[in-house]
């Protein structure tokens, strides 16, 4: 299956590409669709972008709530560090999985993308349960 890119925006911080089915009837990958079938993808792809948007403040307000939103944020204990507020444990056990090159790295010093997502893989594993009180904004 193909995609097309419709548009790209940027909601809390990060950035979204859209991409939607491609038709192969032409160029545009519209033709095939008809004018029924058009009116529901661009609902489709709308209601993508409202989804799309609504996660990124969702995670937007976590970040906000763990580290003030700061990727480079230390617990004053040192113990948890970076946006998401990982322990060296957590992060390393994620990145086992995720991305085996990240295992050892400070979560305070990587990357905006790497912290976001070794934050979207331990969610997908463990749901909002790594942030008892913030994960209150991820629902």
């Amino acid at each position: 299956l193909l995609f097309r890119e419709v548009g790209s925006r940027t909601a809390g911080g990060l950035r979204y590409d859209m991409r939607l089915p491609w038709h192969a009837a032409d160029d545009t990958g519209r033709a095939a669709l008809g004018s029924a079938s058009l009116a529901d993808a661009d609902g489709e792809a709308a209601a993508a972008w409202v989804a799309l948007r609504d996660a990124a403040e969702q995670w937007a307000a976590l970040r906000n709530c763990e580290s003030s939103g700061r990727y480079d944020a230390i617990s004053p204990s040192g113990r948890y560090r970076g946006a998401y507020q990982f322990s060296q444990a957590t992060w390393d056990w994620v990145a086992s999985f995720s991305n085996p090159a990240l295992v050892g790295v400070d979560p305070a010093a990587a990357s905006i993308a790497d912290q976001d997502a070794q934050a979207f893989a331990l969610y997908d594993r463990n749901g909002a349960g790594p942030w008892p009180h913030c994960g209150t904004y991820l629902s």
